[in-house]
C-alpha cells in the first residue's frame, strides 16, 4: 500500500526527484478555484479538486487506503514518489529521458 501523504510531502518529493525548486504555497479555496477556471478548467471541476486538496491537506483523505483500489485497477497504489517519477514529464518537460532516480 502507498504511504500516505499530503500536499507539502508532495511538494518536497517532487523538488528532490526532479531537482527543481518547487515549494508549497498556500492559497484560499477561492484562489485556489479562481487559478484553476482561469486555466480553462470548469468550475464543477475546480470546486471538486480543491476539495479534494483540502481534505488531503488535513489528513481527512488519505491516498493509498481505498479499501477497493487493488479491486477495481488489480494492482495496489503507487506511493507519491513512484507516481512522481512515473509522470516526470509532466513536471520537467523535455528533461525526463535522460533523468536518473535518486
Amino acid at each position: 500500500a502507498a504511504k500516505p501523504y499530503n500536499m507539502q510531502t508532495f511538494a518536497t518529493s517532487c523538488s528532490r526527484l526532479t531537482g527543481c525548486d518547487i515549494r508549497l504555497a498556500r492559497v484560499s479555496h477561492r484562489e485556489s478555484m479562481k487559478n484553476m477556471v482561469k486555466q480553462g478548467i470548469d468550475d464543477w471541476q475546480a470546486c471538486g479538486i480543491s476539495q479534494i486538496y483540502d481534505q488531503i491537506n488535513s489528513w481527512k483523505y488519505v491516498f493509498g487506503t481505498e479499501q477497493d483500489f487493488k479491486k477495481v485497477l488489480g494492482r495496489n497504489p503507487a506511493d507519491v514518489e513512484e507516481w512522481i517519477w512515473e509522470n516526470r514529464s509532466a513536471f520537467i518537460p523535455g528533461k525526463s529521458n535522460g533523468a536518473t532516480r535518486v
